[in-house]
């Protein structure tokens, strides 16, 4: 199993990270720590990574540039840990069911759970596939067991605000603003 029992605080993203993606893993993390989704978490700054910036920098009054500049890069420091484990359970091999097929299928299964540990823990974790596969380069994905450690993003839910006075959605932008 990829970590080795390794503790949440001492998963070292910097050695499973290739350095050029490290500073957008964690700028993706503390965007989706404080509400501002840049979708799922690839460590690539895409089009919905470069979004989230927009969105953040214009709350912060900076210059709306979607880049990861140094002044913004400053300002979006996650609190450690950064990337924590998952311990595979029984009930998580349990829960798994395969897809049908046709809509027909889908509506005849008991429930749409996940396919795979691996999509469930991507899920867990607001991320793509490929970064915890990156995330975990020792595990062979079929052959997951009860008690292997997978390790994925360690994101909180954003508190909710009380209430929002004004929702702002910009369709071009593909944003929403409360």
């Amino acid at each position: 199993p990829a970590a080795g029992g390794a503790e949440p605080a001492t998963v070292d993203p910097a050695a499973l990270l290739p350095p050029d993606r490290l500073a957008i893993f964690r700028a993706q993390v503390a965007l989706d720590r404080a509400g501002f989704s840049p979708g799922s978490l690839d460590a690539v700054l895409g089009r919905q990574t470069r979004a989230a910036l927009r969105a953040f920098q214009e709350r912060q009054r900076l210059p709306p540039t979607g880049e990861l500049d140094a002044v913004t890069a400053g300002r979006l420091i996650p609190e450690p840990p950064l990337l924590t484990v998952h311990r595979v359970t029984a009930a998580d091999l349990a829960g798994l069911r395969p897809l049908g097929t046709n809509w027909l299928q889908k509506s005849q299964q008991d429930r749409l759970a996940y396919e795979t540990i691996l999509e469930q823990v991507a899920e867990e974790g607001h991320a793509y596939p490929d970064l915890i596969r990156l995330l975990n380069p020792g595990v062979r994905w079929a052959g997951v067991v009860p008690g292997d450690i997978l390790v994925i993003p360690a994101v909180r839910r954003p508190r909710s605000p009380v209430r929002a006075d004004v929702i702002r959605i910009r369709l071009a932008e593909r944003t929403l603003d409360v």
